[in-house]
This record gives structure tokens, C-alpha cells and sequence, in this order.
């Protein structure tokens, strides 16, 4: 114990040491992209999911969180007049979903939708195309084109901030909103039946970071103010920080101290198994196998029968045996022997008609016979042998 223990305290002391460094270090920030209503994070939506309620007032609004796709969430319901926000970096519903959104916004509800990405599908539904930058952009500033809406020196984002803008739009069916200080449309609203869709390519401006920011926050109030005060359905499921596209291990890995502590897990385990699953592995016992005591058993009725002379009842038992290979055999039932079936058995078999019409006859009278003698049953088992070797009962394949 005492030459164990001049490693094992210095192993513990700097253990400590390392714990208790990770627990003072301060903690870095988590820029990841996220847009959840639970993320306090800069780029989740916490605070805007919260202030939808001030956004929105009225009794008899209902503001409602789905954590489900478009189709799940529209189909088999009816809507009374209704808000729809989708926030994310991308959008990226499949043809069901684009097509029940439509179908929920020509029947006179409205759609808001921010993001710097939107799938091919989606863009040639509604007709616009969006430029999406491969790398972040520097900074942008971004105001309203209604002057009721304008601002001085407008909105600066930054951090974030990924330079997409609507590069092509329906100029009929189109109204521009907003846009950047390159004239660049980063927000714009356009009818489709009975309802509005709106589309904004600055995704980051929605979330905690920007909202918290006095200089940035109005941007997102205004934007959504051209939403009717009416129910709100607000969405969930395309997000970056979607707890059904994530799984634990994958967060695990995302978190630096977790990832760490899962990757010394698994080297101290093999580690583990290496060196003291060889220390104390346990000798393999050897297993006799089980003997085979058929023919064992086969002996020990053979001289129960025997000692007992009872010659009538093993004649009567080779002869059920004999039937019962001709009816597995041939398909020719004991009671249907005739002369048709033994003729039919000899020309297969090759054995002799007279003889097989003579064994049929001898077995079937051991059912009535009571006084086989021993010598009578040894010539009837004989003549049995002689067929069962014509007929490739021993492994000889007839036909």
C-alpha cells in the first residue's frame, strides 16, 4: 500500500489542481448559432420569445411554441387569423411543407420569415432568389424605406451578421421594407391569396445579442410590427439549436470540458481493460461435451426386450417401423398394400415382387400371430435388413 501510494497522491493533488483551475477559469462565451426560445446564449431568441406577449397584446391572443414541422403543425387544423414566425440562420422545409405554408397564408394569414439561407424549392415557390454569402460580412448598416419607420443613422450589425440579401423579386407582387446601406434588400413583404409573407435576410438582428442591444433592438420590434396583433404560432423545429436534430453525445462533443472528459473516459477505460483485464483474467475451464447416449439407450431397450422374450411385441414394432418407412418413402399408406402398391414399391426399389408381397404378408400377420418363436423372429428381421439394404436405408440414396 505504501509503494502504491508515492504515485497515487501526487496523481490526486494534480488532479485537484486541474479541477479546480477549470471550475475558477472564467467561462468562454458560446457564439454558436441557436434562434431556440430556451438559449440565453447571444445568438438564441430568448428574449424575443418572451416579448412576444408585449409584441402582441390582447386578452384573446394565444401565442403558441411548436417544436414541429410546418406540415405537422398546419395540417387538419383551422386557423383563425394568424401569425406565423419562422427565425433561423437557414430555412429549409421540404415541397409538403411549402406547400401547406402557402396554403396557410392565401387563406388569409400572415408568415414572417428571417433567415440568410433559404432552400431552392422554397425560393422557386415564391419566386425571389437570395444571395447568401460563403463567408460572414464585416458589418452592414440597415434601415426601413418608410420614413415613419427610418432612423437617423440606422441599424448597425456586425457580429453575426452574414451579408445575404434578396438579389431577385416579383417587383409587382413586392414591397421592399428594408435595405442596407448599399441599397441592398434585406427585407421585403409580398401577398400571396388572402394573406402577406414577409422575408428578412438578417436572421442574427432577432436574436438576445441584438435585442439587448438599445441601438439594435428597434429594428426587430419594427419588423414585426407589420404583423397584425393576432394569434402567434412560433417556430421551433427550424433551428440551429433543435434538440431533435442534436443528440447528447453530439452536445458533449460541442462543450470543450465535456468533450475532454468524454475522450479521458474512454482512454481510461481501455487503458483499464488492458492492463488489469490481463492481471486478472481467469483461466477458461474446459467443457467436456455432452456424450451422445443414443445408442447407449438403444442397447438397454434392445436387452429389456429381449431378456423379456416377448417375440410377438418387437415383431409387431419392426413392423410398424417397416410401414411407416414405406409410407415416408413411397407415400403408400400400410392399409393400401395391394398388389398394385407392392408392384409399384418393387419396380422402385428393385427388390423382387414375390419377396416384398411375402415380407408384406409376414409383417401384417405379427398383428394377429401370438406365438412368434425366436427363431421366426430373427428370419423376419433378416428379410427386412435384405429390403432396407436394397432400398438405401443405410445411406444408399435409390433414387
Amino acid at each position: 500500500m505504501k509503494k502504491n501510494l508515492k504515485f497515487i497522491l501526487p496523481l490526486s493533488i494534480t488532479l485537484i489542481l486541474l479541477i479546480t483551475a477549470k471550475i475558477l477559469q472564467p467561462e468562454k462565451i458560446n457564439w454558436s448559432d441557436s434562434y431556440t426560445s430556451k438559449d440565453k446564449i447571444p445568438f438564441g431568441c430568448f428574449v424575443l420569445n418572451n416579448l412576444l406577449g408585449d409584441l402582441f397584446p390582447g386578452n384573446d391572443i394565444k401565442i403558441k411554441n411548436t417544436d414541429l414541422p410546418v406540415y405537422n403543425t398546419l395540417k387538419n387544423k383551422i386557423h383563425r387569423q394568424t401569425n406565423y414566425i419562422i427565425i433561423n440562420n437557414n430555412f429549409n422545409p421540404d415541397r409538403l411543407d411549402i406547400k401547406y405554408l402557402i396554403d396557410f397564408v392565401s387563406s388569409g394569414n400572415n408568415v414572417f420569415i428571417s433567415a440568410d439561407w433559404f432552400n431552392r424549392d422554397f425560393q422557386d415557390s415564391l419566386s425571389f432568389s437570395v444571395y447568401s454569402a460563403f463567408f460572414q460580412s464585416d458589418s452592414a448598416v440597415i434601415n426601413f424605406i418608410d420614413k415613419s419607420r427610418m432612423t437617423k443613422d440606422g441599424y448597425i450589425f456586425k457580429e453575426g451578421y452574414s451579408g445575404s440579401y434578396f438579389s431577385e423579386y416579383d417587383t409587382l407582387n413586392v414591397k421592399v421594407l428594408a435595405i442596407d446601406s448599399e441599397n441592398k434588400v434585406v427585407l421585403l413583404k409580398m401577398k400571396y391569396g388572402r394573406g402577406t409573407i414577409f422575408l428578412n435576410s438578417v436572421p442574427a438582428a432577432f436574436t438576445n445579442y441584438y435585442i439587448l442591444n438599445k441601438k439594435t433592438n428597434e429594428f426587430a420590434f419594427k419588423s414585426i410590427s407589420f404583423l397584425k396583433v393576432q394569434d402567434v404560432i412560433w417556430d421551433e423545429y427550424y433551428k440551429a439549436g433543435n434538440k431533435f436534430n442534436s443528440t447528447p453525445l453530439r452536445f458533449i462533443v460541442s462543450q470543450p470540458a465535456l468533450a475532454w472528459a468524454y475522450y479521458l473516459m474512454i482512454a481510461g477505460t481501455i487503458t483499464f481493460i488492458i492492463f488489469y483485464g490481463r492481471r486478472k483474467q481467469r483461466n477458461i475451464p474446459i467443457v467436456t461435451p455432452l456424450k451422445n447416449s443414443t445408442l447407449e439407450f438403444v442397447s438397454i431397450v434392445g436387452n429389456l426386450y429381449y431378456q423379456q422374450k416377448d417375440h410377438n411385441n418387437i415383431a409387431q414394432k419392426n413392423s410398424i417401423f417397416f410401414f411407416d418407412y414405406l409410407r415416408n418413402k413411397y407415400f403408400i399408406h400400410a392399409g393400401k398394400l395391394d398388389d398394385e402398391s407392392i408392384n409399384f414399391i418393387s419396380s422402385k426399389s428393385d427388390f423382387p415382387f414375390d419377396k416384398l408381397k411375402s415380407l408384406v404378408q409376414s409383417l401384417k400377420g405379427t398383428f394377429t400371430r401370438t406365438n412368434i418363436t425366436e427363431s421366426e423372429l430373427i428370419f423376419l428381421n433378416n428379410r427386412i435388413e435384405d429390403f432396407y439394404k436394397k432400398t438405401g436405408k443405410y445411406g444408399r440414396k435409390h433414387f
